[in-house]
């Protein structure tokens, strides 16, 4: 028999009894001094857990659900292997690794930002707040920028070798808080880079002498008729 997850549903994988359990029963015993025991394997070894009530034993095993269900045994590591795992070359195809300076801004980001936020912390137990915090501990929005793109890519990396179940870890951006934000981008209103300044524009005679040149070309009326178009009309 497997673990109930909901009215009707069973986790395959896990096994659930009461220690009073009838070797020649699908049904545990009742008798109230009787214990809940859950025996499942997990990443090639055997797992067992108990619990007084099937109730106890149900919210004991809400980790092992998500684990199982996610086919993610590594969720039970540390945040410095899924780190670890990220930064590792044997991680991707040979045709498909880092460039050298790639792998030190990864390392360097990881180690300044991510490390102090998520080595200690077991890979189920992080939450959207961490890789939020990783973020923001950035002094500048470019900055900030670099370290939200090493979040996506570890995050992936992390789905990817069942060090993590959750895609939404990736969903942060940089937040300025308190800190000033970076200056506007000036632009002229009103005015489109495509235009050329009025005092730019060449006189007649030089928009004349260069369409008599185009003339003699191949292309001869057409280019000179793209010449005078292109002078009188201000376009670059």
């Amino acid at each position: 028999m497997s673990w109930r997850t909901g009215p009707g549903a069973w986790l395959p994988g896990v096994v659930a009894r009461s220690s009073s359990w009838s070797r020649h029963h699908r049904l545990p015993a009742r008798e109230s001094q009787g214990r809940w025991r859950a025996v499942w394997y997990e990443d090639g070894e055997r797992q067992q857990c108990e619990a007084a009530t099937e109730e106890k034993l149900a919210i004991k095993l809400e980790k092992v659900t998500e684990r199982l269900q996610a086919d993610a045994p590594n969720m039970k590591r540390p945040g410095a292997d899924l780190i670890a795992h990220y930064l590792d070359p044997d991680r991707l195809p040979v045709q498909d690794r880092w460039s050298r300076k790639h792998a030190h801004t990864q390392r360097r980001l990881c180690e300044r930002f991510a490390a102090p936020v998520i080595d200690p912390i077991t890979c189920q137990d992080i939450k959207t707040q961490h890789t939020q915090q990783i973020v923001n501990a950035a002094p500048t929005a470019g900055e900030g920028s670099r370290v939200q793109g090493m979040v996506s890519a570890l995050v992936s990396a992390g789905l990817d070798g069942g060090y993590l179940a959750n895609p939404r870890l990736a969903k942060v951006h940089w937040q300025a808080g308190d800190r000033p934000l970076p200056e506007a981008a000036v632009s002229v209103a009103g005015e489109s880079a495509l235009w050329v300044d009025p005092a730019e524009i060449p006189s007649d005679e030089d928009v004349a002498k260069l369409a008599q040149a185009l003339a003699e070309g191949r292309h001869g009326q057409r280019d000179e008729l793209m010449a005078s178009t292109a002078a009188y009309s201000g376009l670059r």
